[in-house]
């Protein structure tokens, strides 16, 4: 499906670049790794894991946030995916791989509310029909 702005709403949009800064943060946190990757293998965490995990979410953002902006049939469930993968891998690596943190709650918090904005977003009226439009002709 080919898509111009004009048919694509705001919140699609803002769902494309949220999927970009995702993927944008991950880049930036492979770089640091691979910049200070000999401090790192003194922690709990090997750099390898850091890079393989950086690589996976830079990259299935970048494709998530492209099939977004274009329209793809796929993106929307696809979003739904990525995002309960993330949080799931979030959650393993936070309380499985690292140290605990005890700011925890601040972060389950800030998750929940972004969850329940993407979740809204995702679920418009407006955002269904545009990935879904063109299923039934």
């Amino acid at each position: 499906m080919n898509t111009s702005s004009t048919d694509r709403p705001i919140q699609v949009t803002l769902l494309a670049i949220v999927g970009v800064f995702f993927s944008l943060g991950s880049a930036i946190r492979l770089g640091y790794v691979i910049y200070l990757w000999g401090p790192l293998t003194e922690y709990k965490g090997h750099p390898l894991y850091i890079v393989l995990s950086g690589v996976i979410w830079f990259a299935s953002g970048m494709i998530l946030a492209w099939g977004i902006w274009k329209g793809r049939k796929w993106a929307w469930a696809a979003t739904l995916g990525v995002i309960a993968a993330y949080l799931a891998w979030y959650w393993f690596d936070r309380l499985v791989v690292q140290t605990p943190h005890s700011n925890w709650s601040f972060v389950l918090i800030a998750q929940l509310v972004i969850l329940a904005v993407l979740l809204a977003i995702l679920f418009s009226p407006r955002t269904r029909e545009y990935f879904h439009r063109g299923m039934h002709e």
